[in-house]
């Protein structure tokens, strides 16, 4: 009986851990995902247009269902309250371009710039993609837990510090698990949007995923 007892406790112990470890509320709210087949971007405060001859599939909300969108020509989004909604208004062509850079063989790391007691909370062995000091107490941080090249999970996480090289995590979220981490952008101070290359079926869609910082 004494046994069965403290088996009880650890297995209590360690579920309390576990729930200690991750948030109790997420502070990092998807708001939704774009993609265009061989897309191009362009941005302009809180729009965004796609331009693509192929395929352009949207997500709205955390919902992880992609929805085909019609279109004979350019197709824009608002980021505004919390929410991806269709605009009329278009950014030029003319600023819209590729992008930049994207990690295709999995080969970024920037860890040795990031405080190591973030790195800690991380997966063993993760590549951080991209680290942003939000403010002196938030930080976000873009990482693959993964070591394949080509194509690897790509995650999202959002921490808050408490002390010095003390943080804990606020907010989490997969962005995508068979990608190339391409980049993030600002739009405003509360929404970011991580780029991503993706592959589907015998095309590449170029996508972005579009997050609130919620603290």
């Amino acid at each position: 009986m004494k046994k069965v007892s403290s088996l009880l406790v650890i297995l209590i112990c360690t579920a309390l851990g576990w729930a200690q470890a991750a948030p109790s509320t997420n502070q990092l709210l998807k708001i939704g995902s774009v993609a265009g087949e061989a897309g191009i971007f362009a941005s302009l405060n809180s729009l965004i247009t796609v331009y693509s001859e192929g395929s352009i599939r949207a997500q709205f909300g955390d919902s992880p269902k992609w929805q085909p969108v019609d279109h004979s020509g350019p197709v824009s989004f608002e980021i505004k309250d919390e929410h991806l909604r269709r605009s009329q208004d278009n950014v030029p062509l003319a600023v819209a371009h590729e992008f930049d850079f994207c990690d295709a063989l999995n080969q970024v790391n920037i860890s040795t710039t990031v405080d190591k007691a973030i790195v800690l909370l991380l997966p063993k062995g993760s590549k951080i993609k991209a680290a942003e000091e939000i403010n002196e107490r938030l930080s976000l941080i873009v990482y693959s837990s993964a070591s394949e090249p080509v194509r690897y999970d790509i995650h999202v996480a959002l921490f808050k510090k408490s002390s010095a090289h003390s943080y804990s995590i606020i907010g989490t979220d997969t962005i995508s698990t068979n990608g190339s981490y391409c980049g993030m952008r600002s739009f405003g101070e509360q929404y970011r949007a991580i780029f991503v290359d993706e592959p589907a079926g015998s095309s590449d869609f170029s996508a972005a995923y579009f997050y609130e910082l919620r603290p």
